[in-house]
């Protein structure tokens, strides 16, 4: 498990080579909500999302001749974009496997960044299995997208930001994918406020840890489906499930129509362009599902926003 120690040192080391996103007042102009939301605009960091943090602090972490000869991980886009960045910082070559799935706006972006870009199965869990294969022949380092102690650390770094900012929060929401964002957020606000809510929230088509939450352990799911591509790994990590059982107060889940409704919002009330998953949390509140009083002051954090422009207006 992490700590409160680990997300500090984290936080030291990605200094200067990732941004520190602002967390601004959601006050829509027409339909008021009934409690103070405060987004944290991870959308904004490098690369796109808030996965830059975790990979930067993986791959930084790693001894000089482990990675000499690159990195290798597998993504649906936003980690992989986070590890070739990290491998572009630290002059190495990076390998990213993406599912058939993956947009290609994310794979252009990819590449942009130098990465070598290879499509590897159906959704995430077979490019995984494909990655692992290379990793096997080549020893090459594979940098986990959630199941990573150092990953969650580094996410948790927007937690220790955002508590800068608003420090007084009764609620926080993350949306899961893999759960390496919640677990490292969650480690934080539990451990320096405790009496702070830490909620998740799924897709109804790629509960896993909703499931898991249930099922008392791991569950993988058949299969997944949801707009929200980022969020849909079928089965999460040994880490990140042992986190959200010991920090995460409640798991929701929400239909894909919720996101879109919430990336409209972002959209209308900030020329906010995000991608489904980034409006994930927010749809929590706008769907009625919070379920605190009225008053409240709640963090949602807007984890991303690679999408391109042709694609959202679909949506």
């Amino acid at each position: 498990m992490i700590s409160l120690k680990d997300i500090d040192q984290a936080n030291s080391r990605i200094a200067g080579h990732v941004r520190r996103t602002p967390t601004v007042p959601f006050s829509p102009l027409r339909d008021p909500l009934p409690y103070n939301i405060w987004l944290k605009l991870e959308n904004l960091q490098v690369t796109g999302s808030f996965k830059a943090r975790g990979a930067v602090n993986k791959v930084m972490s790693l001894p000089p001749e482990m990675i000499a000869n690159g990195v290798i991980t597998a993504s649906g886009g936003n980690h992989g974009l986070g590890v070739a960045y990290a491998a572009h910082l630290m002059g190495i070559p990076a390998t990213v496997y993406v599912p058939e799935k993956a947009n290609q706006a994310r794979r252009d972006r990819l590449a942009r960044w130098g990465a070598k870009v290879v499509v590897g199965g159906r959704d995430w869990d077979d490019a995984y299995a494909a990655a692992l294969k290379e990793c096997e022949k080549d020893g090459k380092p594979m940098i986990h997208p959630f199941n990573d102690e150092f990953v969650m650390a580094g996410q948790g770094t927007a937690a220790k930001e955002m508590l800068s900012d608003c420090p007084r929060l009764d609620a926080v929401i993350v949306p899961i994918g893999g759960g390496g964002l919640i677990g490292g957020i969650a480690t934080y606000v539990k451990e320096s406020s405790p009496n702070t809510l830490v909620i998740g929230v799924e897709p109804t088509g790629a509960g896993s840890m909703a499931a898991s939450v249930d099922a008392g352990k791991i569950v993988e799911l058949p299969q997944v489906k949801s707009i929200a591509d980022t969020l849909s790994a079928r089965a999460v990590g040994d880490l990140t499930f042992a986190a959200t059982q010991k920090y995460v107060d409640r798991v929701v889940l929400i239909e894909d129509d919720a996101m879109r409704n919430a990336m409209h919002r972002l959209w209308n009330e900030y020329n906010l362009l995000v991608e489904p998953s980034g409006a994930a949390a927010l749809a929590v509140v706008l769907e009625g599902k919070l379920g605190l009083p009225a008053g409240a002051t709640v963090g949602v954090i807007v984890s991303g926003g690679n999408i391109d422009a042709s694609s959202a207006l679909s949506i």
